[in-house]
């Protein structure tokens, strides 16, 4: 608060003289004046300090001082001459709330006495400024919120408002006040507003109706199951809220459909609620699906089966072999050399199979196939073929249609015998050491390989001097 004046009556402008100093300084009055007495906290106030002589125009500054201390920005101002007048001004905004004790003190100079002038300032208490914009109508029976209840203060403080949030307000034009209480009392006083809102009586509200749908249903515990709410008729606006946990507030898409994922629910028949919320003239509604989560049955993997080892390893087609390995099926296993299915399969083990090789050629993957799979490839499950050999051809002179014997290994039934590329007849394959047949017609004198081939293979035996067969000259 300011300091209150001792003396009764106090003037609005009061003039101090000083008189003449021993040293026959000239004496000087010096007289203040407010360009706002009263004025309120925080509005800008000139006081200007006149300081007359009957000598020459004094020189100088002036000080100005509120209640004992000097006024910031205002020490030692420099007299200037206004018309006839030699003044200082003084503009300051942060005088305190009271009856303010302001003195311009003028400081004298060599030819000048010092002189002071004095006035009561009285400072109210300022009006906060309130902003509170109309709010648009809304329509019965809609509360009152924070939509409608926003003014603002340019001052720190707490808004009390009538009615209150939540009021639900009848159809008709009302009155809102807002009524302000600042933080501090000390330099603010309370202020209100009011503002007019404008409340719509309830339009017709349409009947909606929500179909909810799950998907799949039933389920598996543990799936992810699709619920979907469908609104009609048609609305553009709302949202879906489904029981359970999350999928809260859901908008509408383009179909006006909302959906909801869960991969939560307990097995057994659950109840699934979807709510609409409803909007402008679409009313709220709700409906319901049945869902039925049966429990997971474990799921047993079947085992691929593995090749280990393929006996021999190494052959012609039509050889016994043994394949060992792991998880082999009775009457379900399959033997293949190379993607060529294997015949004659004997199931030994679940650890053991043997088979014939069938006709290929090079070195191929041997795999076993059960109602688990194929087992994987592996360098443990090659086989070579070994093209068949010719050994020794008797007799190894002859003329056309001689009947010759050939000796060699891998032979099998469907071999075919060529004489110099030339195919022989009557191809009899005695077994797997010995072929017979008759020499194709050759050129007389001419000398040839015979060679043996495995049927469907392009690859035949290996020339070598013992095939050689020689025709009658």
């Amino acid at each position: 608060m300011g300091v209150l004046l001792g003396v009764a009556g106090l003037a609005a402008s009061v003039a101090l003289s000083a008189p003449a100093g021993a040293s026959g300084a000239a004496s000087t009055t010096t007289s203040l004046k407010s360009s706002l007495n009263p004025s309120t906290y925080g509005s800008s106030v000139t006081f200007t300090a006149k300081v007359a002589t009957a000598q020459p125009p004094a020189t100088g500054s002036v000080t100005f001082y509120s209640n004992g201390a000097a006024i910031s920005g205002c020490a030692s101002v420099t007299l200037v001459t206004l018309g006839a007048s030699q003044t200082a001004t003084c503009k300051t905004s942060t005088l305190p709330v009271g009856t303010d004790v302001v003195i311009a003190r003028y400081s004298g100079s060599a030819d000048f006495a010092s002189s002071s002038g004095t006035v009561a300032q009285v400072v109210r208490k300022a009006t906060p400024t309130i902003t509170w914009a109309t709010p648009a109508p809304i329509t019965y029976p809609t509360a009152l919120s924070g939509a409608q209840l926003d003014a603002a203060s340019s001052v720190a403080g707490k808004f009390t408002y009538s009615p209150a949030s939540g009021t639900v307000l009848l159809a008709g034009t009302h009155t809102l006040t807002a009524t302000f209480t600042p933080s501090t009392t000390t330099n603010y006083k309370p202020a209100s507003a009011t503002v007019a809102l404008v409340v719509n009586p309830q339009r017709a509200t349409i009947v909606t109706q929500t179909i909810v749908t799950a998907s799949p249903n039933p389920s598996v515990s543990g799936a992810t199951v699709t619920f979907t709410a469908t609104v009609s008729p048609t609305t553009g606006g709302g949202t879906v809220t489904f029981s359970g946990p999350g999928c809260v507030n859901e908008g509408l898409n383009s179909s006006h459909q909302a959906t909801c994922r869960r991969s939560t629910l307990p097995v057994g028949t659950d109840v699934v609620t979807a709510t609409y919320s409803g909007h402008s003239t679409y009313g709220a509604s709700s409906g319901s699906v049945t869902e039925k989560v049966l429990a997971k049955v474990p799921i047993v993997t079947p085992h691929l089966p593995t090749v280990t080892a393929v006996t021999p390893s190494s052959g012609g087609a039509h050889d016994t072999v043994t394949i060992t390995g792991t998880n082999f099926e009775p009457r379900v296993t399959i033997v293949y050399f190379g993607g060529r299915q294997a015949p004659h399969i004997s199931f030994v083990s679940d650890t053991e199979v043997t088979c014939w090789s069938p006709v290929r050629a090079g070195t191929v993957n041997v795999t076993v196939r059960t109602f688990a799979g194929t087992s994987a490839i592996t360098a443990a499950d090659q086989y070579t073929y070994v093209p068949p050999t010719v050994t020794s051809v008797v007799p190894r002179v002859g003329g056309n249609r001689t009947f010759v014997t050939i000796t060699g290994t891998n032979f099998i039934s469907g071999d075919t015998v060529r004489f110099n590329g030339k195919l022989a007849p009557h191809v009899h394959v005695l077994n797997a050491t010995e072929i017979t047949v008759d020499s194709p017609f050759g050129r007389p004198g001419a000398t040839v390989n015979v060679t043996v081939s495995a049927p469907g293979l392009s690859a035949a035996s290996p020339i070598t001097s013992n095939d050689t067969f020689t025709y009658h000259g």
